[in-house]
């Protein structure tokens, strides 16, 4: 298995991010709907509400303010349940009313090091939304999980996600987003890195993610300039284009044998083993208890949550 590591520690402890999405498509759970669930990690004092916000319609030209910066509005936003610090706009998961849900976690790029550094000479970049803002947002704008991936990605492209997601901190509280999104059909792991991403579409199986950047040669979606600009920055050899690995590329790294690394690793290849664990026989009760495993800090959380897709117009999606 490919070592997994997180990407640049930026004074954090293992346990402070310790973040995990996993997801179970249709042919793999016994109730034939997709079932997704994720344990969050926040601040201890960083308590996060489970909070509803109705369907809406906004008039032309309306705005969303994110605190630290402001985009547009869309003609309609989708009703959405998820699950959100008190001091942000967003989400850390959630599922919205057509039956689409996300979760996201923090990763570490060399994209951000260069923002760091060019943020520390006075020559920006511009702050732009959480991965949390992400989350809803893309939950406001999609009836189908593609829809929310693209929505995302759209947002990532535009205006980037430069800027701490932890009220005590600067922009030393600064990561990139990883994120998983679901609907009934099918899954997107969508890997970001400024304003740079990769997806991978999941239509069968199950999988999840961590900490840190797991797409490799196998996405089959990206923004257009993921690979020039890897190439420009000297971070991919230009003759080697066609084989291009967004991990190795993109990917901040410390040494396999940190204690975050081996963290990182050490979760995400346990929720993956526990999912091949009950592989087509898995339940909403089997994805709790992936929420509540002791084993590598995988139930290290400040918030859990299973949500169930529907399969059909005439289901209910479950959020437990």
């Amino acid at each position: 298995m490919a070592l997994f590591v997180l990407a640049l520690l930026l004074s954090l402890d293992a346990g402070s991010h310790a973040c995990d999405t996993w997801v179970a498509i249709r042919d793999q759970t016994t109730c034939g709907r997709t079932i997704l669930g994720k344990n969050s990690d926040r601040p201890q004092f960083d308590c996060q509400p489970l909070v509803f916000h109705p369907r809406q319609r906004w008039p032309e030209g309306a705005e969303i303010d994110l605190a630290r910066v402001s985009i547009p509005q869309t003609t309609e936003s989708y009703a959405t349940l998820g699950s959100s610090p008190y001091w942000s706009w967003g989400y850390e998961e959630g599922i919205n009313e057509h039956g689409v849900a996300i979760g996201n976690e923090a990763i570490w790029t060399k994209v951000l090091v260069d923002e760091l550094a060019s943020h520390k000479s006075g020559k920006g970049p511009k702050l732009g939304p959480t991965g949390m803002d992400l989350v809803r947002l893309g939950l406001e704008r999609g009836k189908t999980a593609r829809e929310s991936f693209r929505a995302i990605a759209a947002v990532v492209q535009m205006h980037g996600q430069f800027g701490s997601a932890s009220p005590t901190r600067g922009v030393s509280g600064a990561y990139h987003n990883s994120f998983i999104i679901a609907d009934r059909k099918e899954a997107y792991i969508l890997e970001t890195a400024g304003t740079h991403w990769v997806a991978k579409r999941i239509e069968k199986g199950a999988t999840s993610i961590s900490n840190g950047v797991s797409l490799g040669t196998d996405f089959n979606l990206a923004s257009a300039g993921v690979v020039r600009h890897a190439v420009v920055r000297g971070w991919w050899p230009a003759e080697k284009t066609e084989e291009f690995h967004f991990q190795h590329a993109y990917m901040s790294g410390v040494k396999p044998d940190s204690p975050v690394a081996i963290s990182v690793h050490g979760r995400a290849a346990c929720s993956r083993r526990l999912l091949a664990e009950k592989a087509g026989r898995i339940d909403v009760r089997w994805m709790m208890h992936i929420a509540r495993s002791p084993r590598i800090d995988l139930n290290i959380t400040a918030s859990g949550s299973v949500a169930v897709l529907p399969n059909t117009d005439d289901q209910i999606p479950v959020y437990w």
